[in-house]
């Protein structure tokens, strides 16, 4: 269904309204604001169970209590068999209960919505802003001149193709890894977006990959996930990825995503995998140094045992050591979603509150801040609904008046399932737009509704559905997305696994030159930068993230519209770090080294040496340095050296541990623990 170019706002009258695609223990409460608006009149007159009223930060009037108006998701107080809008008959309501009110289509004015048989209610339609982005190109379908093999087409029990975006070679031109369900290839661009095979293909079966430096060497692994986990790697001296056998080869899963995150700050990325097989386990593995890991899914409270669970997401959108961890469940019942809050522990992190969802099934996901208040606000990718929730309670969801809340298909006018999704500026303009695919959430069932979808943010901060302007349209049932600047001209293009193979699509909306890709090089922090945030010359705010896909995971390196002025970054170390823009389109970023340990994975009675460094953490000559260590003991005391650097050696202890080292720079904590794992 394409969607006209105007947008609306709706008002309901005499509507209660208890949130919508609010957690499951807190659908119930009254609005957190407190603000009374025409849904708050009372629970007498409307047949209407739920229609959202948003949060003040993004009310056009307040007082009048408004939404934006786009596909309008209600929830009747009882089953109804059909619903109509000004006598026109809807489509069947979702459960009995959910309705799908399409207010994009109607006219200005008074409009009645009837439900048989409970009753009805009223809304009033008026025109919003009316904008376009300025493209002057489209998205341009490149797969057949790039050399990248096709991919066998989808069946029942085949998934869709994916691919990812690595550099293997350091050599500035950004490589591919693409998979269907039993082969995996990796590919060497040679030139812009013109590869050929790297190494021979592997045989194995594989539902989603993610990549990133997981042991600091400057060079990506990539985690491969299908029934069982495997990481592959640049083995010096071969061509091609090596499964270097580091993960135990246990059988029987459905792995369906991977995310890459430090989970217990110590510079190290850690592996996160979820696992969709009935009553399966989810695996998380922390990183102890040198391409060595250990299970603590158990510890972390993170095995998700009833199974069908898409995917774990792990970020920190605050910047403030806290950890967003939502596991994106599906399976016919309720809860869909769970969410966990993590802050820092002794050693591993220590949940905090937990949060089950229902009504929606999600599998992606993106952070982005919707009303410029400094706070990012998390959109997901759902089956039905794709709220927008806001923090920090994430008990609401903004997008209805946003434009946002579900795709409905032409033939049966009923949502269409959202899977992966891609934040990208396509017009450069500063406000970051989301690419999304969609594809029926039964698999066999006949591809009549998938297609891709570009929304794009407006001036006033709106998203309108863009996506025959930028030349999408057709049937393209697709589940996974990844975002990369494959050519080198600076802005993102995207790599889409769909049922009938891998797409590679090109940029070409609009001048590439403003675009800059900011590729993070950690040192304290972990080694690609996962959460750091970084902002763009105009105030744009993005949260580097290691995973928030199916199938497609892992980093993903950010792009912004900077054509000059400076980037900031802050990194999870704590050190804020600013950066001139330069002509080329990539902006390489290296973290001030604030705290060295080495080496990490040690024998017992092993000697460490440690290194801190005041000035990289922005602190003034003659600082002064505590370190605390929870084992071991000091064979040379921690002092200053002439450089300003302090500098020490550590022995570790007797028997086997994990030892925690935490840094202060003139009574500041520094943002990341280093461990040493005494094995």
């Amino acid at each position: 269904m394409l969607v006209p170019a105007r947008a609306y706002l709706i008002v309901l009258v005499g509507c209660s309204a208890p949130p919508m695609h609010a957690p499951a223990d807190a659908r119930e409460q009254p609005d957190a604001g407190g603000a009374v608006g025409p849904f708050d009149a009372g629970s007498g007159g409307s047949p209407i169970d739920a229609m959202l009223c948003p949060p003040s930060s993004v009310l056009q009037e307040p007082e009048l209590c408004r939404p934006w108006a786009g596909v309008v998701i209600a929830v009747a107080r009882a089953p109804v068999t059909s619903f109509a809008i000004d006598g026109v008959t809807g489509a069947v309501p979702i459960f009995g209960r959910i309705l799908a009110v399409d207010t994009r289509l109607l006219d200005d004015g008074p409009h009645e919505l009837t439900l048989s048989p409970a009753g009805s209610a009223q809304f009033l339609v008026s025109n919003g802003t009316v904008s376009e982005p300025g493209f002057s190109g489209r998205l341009v379908d490149v797969t057949d001149a790039t050399g990248i093999a096709a991919d066998e087409p989808f069946s029942s029990t085949v998934y869709p193709a994916g691919a990812i975006a690595v550099d293997f070679d350091s050599d500035g031109l950004l490589d591919v890894v693409s998979w269907r369900s039993d082969t995996l290839t990796a590919w060497r661009q040679t030139a812009p977006l013109t590869f050929v095979p790297y190494g021979p293909a592997l045989s194995m079966r594989v539902h989603a990959v993610g990549a990133g430096d997981l042991d600091g060497d400057g060079r990506p692994e990539v985690v491969a996930v299908g029934d069982r986990a495997q990481l592959l790697a640049v083995v010096p001296g071969r061509v091609g990825l090596v499964d270097v056998g580091v993960i135990p080869r246990e059988t029987g899963h459905d792995y369906r995503s991977v995310t890459l995150a430090d989970l217990d700050a110590d510079g190290l990325l850690d592996i996160a995998v979820g696992d969709f097989a009935p009553g399966g386990r989810s695996l998380v593995l922390r990183n102890e140094a040198a391409l060595r890991f250990a299970d603590v899914t158990d510890e972390l409270g993170l095995a998700l045992p009833d199974g069908r669970t898409y995917g774990i997401t792990i970020d920190e959108p605050a910047g403030d050591g806290a950890l967003e961890v939502w596991a994106y469940e599906d399976g016919g019942r309720e809860p869909f979603t769970t969410r966990f809050r993590f802050v820092p522990g002794p050693d591993l992190p220590i949940v905090e509150s937990t949060t089950t969802y229902g009504l929606f099934a999600p599998m992606g996901s993106v952070w982005f801040d919707v009303d410029g208040d400094e706070r990012l606000e998390l959109w997901l990718a759902g089956d039905f609904f794709s709220p927008i929730y806001t923090p920090p309670a994430y008990e609401r969801s903004v997008a209805p008046f946003l434009g946002a809340d579900a795709i409905l298909g032409a033939a049966t006018g009923t949502p269409v399932s959202a899977w992966s999704m891609a934040l990208v500026d396509f017009d450069l303009d500063g406000r970051p737009d989301v690419f999304r695919v969609n594809d029926p959430s039964v698999e066999d069932r006949d591809h009549t509704e998938g297609r891709h979808t570009l929304w794009w943010r407006a001036p006033d901060g709106k998203v309108q559905d863009v996506s025959a302007l930028a030349g999408l349209g057709g049937v393209q049932p697709c589940r996974a997305v990844y975002p990369a600047d494959l050519d080198g001209d600076g802005d993102a293009d995207l790599l889409v696994g769909c049922a009938a193979g891998l797409r590679v699509l090109r940029n070409d909306l609009t001048d590439p030159a403003p675009a800059r890709r900011i590729a993070l090089h950690g040192t304290s922090s972990n080694a690609d930068g996962v959460n750091a945030r970084v902002r763009g010359p105009g105030g744009e705010l993005r949260l580097v993230r290691g995973g928030g896909q199916p199938f497609a995971g892992g980093v993903v390196q950010e792009i912004l519209a900077a054509p000059a002025g400076v980037i900031t970054v802050s990194w999870p170390s704590g050190v804020v770090q600013t950066v001139a823009v330069g002509a080329g389109p990539v902006v390489d970023v290296v973290e001030p080294e604030v705290v060295r340990v080495t080496p990490r994975r040690v024998s017992a009675g092993s000697a460490v040496s440690v290194m801190v460094d005041p000035e990289a953490f922005g602190a003034p000559p003659g600082s002064d340095v505590a370190v605390s260590v929870s084992a071991g003991t000091w064979s040379q005391p921690l002092m200053p050296w002439p450089d300003g650097r302090w500098r020490g050696a550590l022995v570790a202890p007797a028997a086997p541990a994990t030892v925690v080292l935490s840094v202060q720079i003139d009574g500041v904590a520094v943002g990341v623990r280093p461990r040493i794992f005494v094995r």
